[in-house]
């Protein structure tokens, strides 16, 4: 637990740990959820941009036959 929070425990000022964990835990969820989605966008592209190298190198190779 962070110093500052510990403070505020000892001095019977709780609700200001509650607050911020309010106020932090949106923050946190919609970075979190952007990163996420991010990754999975890059991850679908690679696979997309794979797919369609491999698919004009299949047709590249049947119209030389």
């Amino acid at each position: 637990m962070r110093p500052w929070a510990k403070w505020c425990i000892e001095h019977r000022m709780s609700w200001a740990v509650s607050f911020a964990m309010l106020l932090c835990v949106p923050v946190y969820l919609a970075v979190g959820c952007y990163t996420g989605c991010a990754e999975i966008f890059n991850e679908w592209w690679r696979d997309w941009r794979r797919l369609q190298r491999e698919v004009r190198a299949a047709q590249e190779g049947k119209s030389h036959e």
